[in-house]
């Protein structure tokens, strides 16, 4: 048995099962089938035959901390050490959404009640916000209603995931260093949970807004940017070439330049549904939630944009000569350059990290100063991405004394 063959195609399967997690509110019954059963037994199976095949002829034990690094040199036992940690983890997170849907917490909230659980301000708001969710309509029937087009896209770019995920580990290729699919399966992990949050999100848009024809137009048009990245994306891995900052020929220069006009396109759906739900007063949410949510998805726009567009300027994401290509592990941003990979990274996700810290605010804090924490920290979060968009343009790595 080769440990790097098992290692390859047990990461992939974890990773799926988290997917599945992630989406369980779209089937939890199959959710549970797949990433709480199916999923953690294949792990398991494959421990216990590495176990059982290897364990003998180890080296080391469990009597001292000696011993267990001499067990762990082994390639073998090493192996069996990560996934019975897989099995275990996707185990936990599997009962984790199980016990939330069962307790009536609706699923993006999960980490933000189990944070303030013991608080009774935040136990009772969080109770409350629970309740209220369960008197609403199915989590994918409401989603379906509100952004069909989004929710059916996210669908399939996360179902298809597996496809790419198996070219990832049958296909042995590589590019600068990493697999020919590992862009692919990036951009499809990435817009998934971007068309799954606009879904999310778009129940507390205007209704006159959300049925008008301009405005699904508008929303076909963003859906079709999303599809012509992927096929560039995952055209360009099919080929064994780069897709971003590929300007080795007239064709891919032009594809590139139209590729940036469909990503401010995709983008700027944020920033439309920013605007429209702060202009919503009928959104029946919090003054710091509904604060939150609108000043995360604006900006998501506001941020990125420049921020890209430096990136795509400058020909690469980074800034400096990276000697060695050593990256902050597990995401690879450069320990030896300035990277705008960082600044992009934030700016990005402004529409998740300013929305959930606005409902932890909401939860433990009165609505007035819960109002002025999401303000404060939605400035603060704008200058978190100023400042590491200001190094990585110095040529200075992010957080180097973690090198």
């Amino acid at each position: 048995m080769q440990p790097d063959l098992f290692f390859r195609y047990a990461n992939p399967l974890a990773l799926s099962g988290w997917i599945v997690l992630a989406l369980a509110p779209l089937s939890p019954v199959w959710a549970q089938r797949i990433s709480g059963l199916a999923i953690p037994a294949i792990l398991s199976v494959g421990y216990t035959a590495l176990m059982l095949t290897f364990w003998s002829g180890a080296e080391g034990g469990f009597g001292s901390l000696a011993d267990v690094m001499a067990l762990f040199r082994s390639p073998q036992i090493a192996l069996a050490g990560w996934v019975h940690y897989l099995a275990f983890d996707m185990l936990i997170g599997a009962w984790v959404v199980r016990t939330a849907r069962r307790e009536g917490i609706v699923h993006m909230l999960v980490l933000p009640c189990r944070l303030r659980a013991s608080h009774p301000r935040g136990r009772t708001r969080m109770t409350t916000l629970a309740l209220n969710a369960r008197a609403r309509p199915a989590l994918l029937g409401r989603m379906m209603a509100d952004a069909p087009l989004f929710i059916r896209l996210g669908l399939f770019l996360g179902a298809s995931l597996a496809v790419t995920l198996a070219a990832q580990a049958i296909d042995p290729r590589l590019f600068q260093g990493e697999s020919v699919w590992a862009k692919p399966v990036k951009f499809q992990i990435a817009l998934t949970v971007y068309l799954l949050t606009l879904a999310f999100f778009a129940r507390w848009l205007p209704p006159r807004l959300n049925r008008s024809r301009a405005w699904r137009i508008y929303m076909g048009i963003v859906a079709l940017c999303i599809v012509g990245e992927m096929l560039w994306i995952g055209g360009a891995a099919a080929l064994g070439t780069a897709s971003h900052f590929n300007v080795s020929s007239p064709v891919w220069s032009a594809l590139y330049s139209l590729m940036g006009v469909f990503a401010v396109t995709l983008a700027s759906a944020t920033l439309a549904m920013g605007i429209a739900i702060w202009r919503n007063p009928a959104a029946g949410l919090p003054r710091p939630v509904h604060l939150s949510i609108s000043l995360g998805l604006v900006l998501t726009f506001v941020l990125t944009v420049p921020v890209a567009g430096t990136m795509s300027a400058n020909g690469s994401h980074l800034v400096g000569q990276a000697a060695t290509g050593t990256g902050l592990w597990p995401i690879g941003w450069s320990r030896e350059a300035g990277d705008l990979r960082v600044s992009h990274f934030f700016a990005t996700h402004a529409l998740h990290f300013i929305p959930a810290s606005g409902v932890i605010a909401w939860a433990v804090l009165p609505e007035r100063l819960a109002t002025l924490a999401v303000t404060a920290g939605s400035a603060a979060f704008a200058a978190l991405v100023a400042f590491t968009f200001v190094q990585a343009l110095g040529g200075q790595p992010f957080l180097p004394a973690l090198g």
